[in-house]
């Protein structure tokens, strides 16, 4: 036989219903905001500076293949040269040099109007090397050997070495700046020379 619930019980029932009903949605609701809050992003990984970018170097530039142009040390070098080689090529082989020259010590020239003629070209030599680097720098070495050779033409004529002295005194002063003038065409030769490399 089917037990019939009484009025007073379901009415006491109604209430108990209802709270259980709204616990049950509490729950419900928690578990569903619980769900819908967004995640916890994960931790990124610590950034990494990007590897320095090597300094670009441009290439080195071909060698040129063109003649370097002459300084214009050079180039005046080069103008001394020119004119001063013409006369000093054309002394030497009117005069000889060294040994060639009248003015040797090796022989008695040295005392004679033979030596004479050499000293004054030489004279001249020298005149014009000075004034054609009067002024300039980079000729050192023909600065330096025109005026030994200046030097040497005046003693050998104050002494009258050409002119054949007869003492024996005098004679002997005669041969140092007898030396230098036999010496002296290829001595500013080289000298014109040298001053291409500055010197």
């Amino acid at each position: 036989m089917g037990v019939t619930m009484s009025t007073s019980a379901r009415d006491d029932h109604k209430p108990r219903s209802a709270w259980l009903a709204l616990a049950g949605l509490a729950v419900a609701g928690s578990l569903l905001s619980g769900c819908s809050s967004p995640a916890t992003a994960p931790a990124k990984a610590p950034a990494t500076s990007a590897p320095a970018r090597p300094e670009y170097s441009a290439p080195a530039a071909a060698p040129s293949t063109a003649p370097p142009s002459l300084s214009s040390a050079g180039a005046l070098a080069e103008a001394v040269q020119a004119q001063l080689l013409p006369q000093l090529d054309a002394d030497g082989d009117r005069f000889g040099t060294g040994t060639g020259s009248p003015c040797s010590t090796s022989k008695a020239s040295v005392f004679t109007a033979a030596c004479e003629a050499a000293a004054k070209a030489i004279g001249q030599d020298t005149s014009q090397a000075l004034s054609a680097i009067s002024g300039k720098s980079g000729f050192a070495t023909l600065r330096r050997v025109a005026t030994q050779l200046q030097q040497a033409v005046t003693n050998y004529e104050a002494l009258g070495c050409g002119l054949s002295p007869s003492s024996t005194s005098i004679r002997q002063q005669c041969l140092p700046p007898a030396a230098l003038i036999a010496q002296g065409v290829q001595d500013l030769q080289d000298g014109v020379n040298l001053a291409l490399a500055g010197r």
